[in-house]
C-alpha cells in the first residue's frame, strides 16, 4: 500500500513537538532503530519504506507484528525524514506510558538532567545510562523532550529500556529528605576517584553553557570534577555527554567492587 499525501503531511507534522503531544506518536528512524522499536512490540502504528526494502523485509514485520507497512518513494522518504540522507524505513509508534514511581531505587544509582538542551547530548546520556546498567534518569522540565527526533536517533534505542521522568522543581528537595546522596558535577568539585560511590544516590547533570541551576546546586551533598591529566594547557571542560561517560564508568567500578 502506497503512502498518501495525508500521511506525509502527518508524518512531517510529527518533526514538530506540538504535534507530537496532541498525538502522543513519535518517529523512529533507520533500520537498527525500527527493528528494536519492533521487537519492543508496544505501540507500533505503522511502518514507511521504500519498495526494495519491503520487498526483502516487510513480508516478516507484517506477519509477524501485524504491522502496517506503506510504501514510499526516494522523494516521499526524503520530506518525512528528519535526516539528512533518506533512511531506508520509518515507523510511527505512540509514546511510551511514563513511570508511575517517582523515586529512585536505593542502593543505586540515578542520573537528574538539569536544563540539558542539546538533543545529541541527551539521547547519547540515555544511552551511557543503558550502557552502564542505570534505569532510571530524570528531568527538570528545561530539559529537551524526550522524544525530538534527534534524542530518538542519538538513543540509539535506549529510550526503550531506561526509564525517563520529568519532574518539578521540589522533586529534590524530597529526594535529600529521603535521604538519598545528591552529587552534582561541577567544576570546583572532589575529584572523582577520591570520592566514594560506592552507597547509591543521584547524580547531578546541569545545562551545556551555564551548569547546575543555583536551586538544585544548593541541595547537593557532594560536588565533584573529573581531574585532567594533560601535561599542557587543556579543554576549559568537557562536553556533558562525555563528563556523564566518565563519571558512571567510575560509578559502576566502585559499585562492581563494592558489590563483590
Amino acid at each position: 500500500m502506497k503512502i498518501s499525501k495525508n500521511e506525509i503531511k502527518y508524518i512531517r507534522q510529527l518533526h514538530q513537538k506540538k504535534y507530537r503531544d496532541e498525538r502522543g506518536v513519535f518517529m523512529a528512524q533507520g533500520e537498527k532503530l525500527v527493528k528494536e522499536c519492533i521487537q519492543f512490540q508496544k505501540g507500533l502504528e505503522y511502518l514507511v519504506a521504500g519498495e526494495e526494502w519491503i520487498k526483502e523485509q516487510g513480508r516478516y514485520f507484517v506477519n509477524n507484528n501485524k504491522l502496517l507497512v506503506k510504501e514510499a518513494s526516494f522523494l516521499e522518504m526524503q520530506q518525512i525524514t528528519t535526516l539528512t540522507t533518506p533512511p531506508e524505513v520509518l515507523l510511527v509508534m505512540k509514546k511510551l506510558l511514563p513511570p508511575q514511581d517517582l523515586n529512585p531505587e536505593k542502593g543505586k544509582w540515578s542520573l537528574l538532567l538539569d536544563g540539558i538542551k542539546d538533543p545529541g547530548n541527551m539521547g547519547t546520556i540515555l544511552r551511557l545510562a543503558d550502557w552502564f546498567g542505570i534505569t532510571s534518569v530524570f528531568c527538570t522540565l528545561g530539559t529537551v523532550e524526550l522524544y525530538n527526533p534527534k534524542v530518538i536517533q542519538a538513543s540509539m534505542g535506549a529510550f526503550l529500556r531506561v526509564n525517563v521522568s520529568y519532574i518539578e522543581n521540589d522533586w529534590l528537595e524530597n529526594m535529600k529528605r529521603l535521604g538519598f546522596d545528591l552529587a552534582g558535577a561541577d567544576l570546583e568539585g572532589k575529584n572523582i576517584y577520591e570520592e566514594d560511590f560506592r552507597g547509591g544516590g543521584i547524580l547531578v547533570l546541569g545545562n551545556e553553557a551555564h551548569g547546575l541551576s543555583m536551586g538544585l546546586e544548593a541541595l547537593l551533598n557532594k560536588k565533584i570534577t573529573i581531574p585532567s591529566f594533560g601535561k599542557r594547557k587543556t579543554s576549559e571542560s568537557l562536553n556533558v555527554a562525555m563528563a556523564t561517560a566518565v563519571i558512571c564508568g567510575e560509578i559502576s567500578r566502585q559499585m562492581m567492587n563494592y558489590s563483590k
